[in-house]
């Protein structure tokens, strides 16, 4: 049932909006400029640190929370750079700053960032893009209901 009474937590899904922006106050995302979000608590594409600020919220609630890189997306780990040669990468990428997938020949893939090029080298990192920084968030929830086993599945 859904209703002011249900609150967010484990075994429910939620529609939300949300605001984010860096340590410097830069907005980063802002889904109030496009359609509420919905997911079941916990399995979205937030971090760790998230579903616990807004955990226990109700429809019409709003939360505003800046999480640490610990319970963000981590700290930065310069090991997580690698330095390739382009000759190694079928369809190498072009762009600093771009999202690449690099494929392996035992079928998996691994993303990285584009960080730069040096002569034939390109340097990709595999930490996440906004790895080693504080986020801060403003959100509103805007209905609550029980998830269903597929759902949380």
């Amino acid at each position: 049932m859904q209703g002011p009474s249900m609150r967010v937590a484990k075994g429910v899904w939620l529609t939300l909006t949300f605001r984010l922006f860096d340590e410097s106050g830069e907005l980063l995302d802002d889904t109030h400029e496009r359609t509420p979000i919905r997911l079941v608590f916990g399995k979205g594409p937030f971090p760790p640190g998230f579903y616990s600020r807004i955990n226990g919220l109700a429809p019409g609630d709003t939360a505003a929370f800046t999480l640490p890189p610990e319970e963000a997306f981590g700290p930065y780990r310069p090991s997580l750079v690698e330095k390739v040669h382009v000759s190694e990468l079928p369809n190498p990428p072009t762009e600093v700053g771009q999202l690449y997938r690099r494929l392996y020949e035992d079928c998996t893939s691994e993303c990285y960032t584009v960080r730069g090029f040096v002569g034939d080298w390109v340097h990709l990192d595999k930490n996440h893009p906004l790895a080693g920084r504080s986020l801060r968030y403003a959100v509103k929830i805007h209905a609550v209901g029980p998830a269903g086993p597929v759902e949380i599945k």
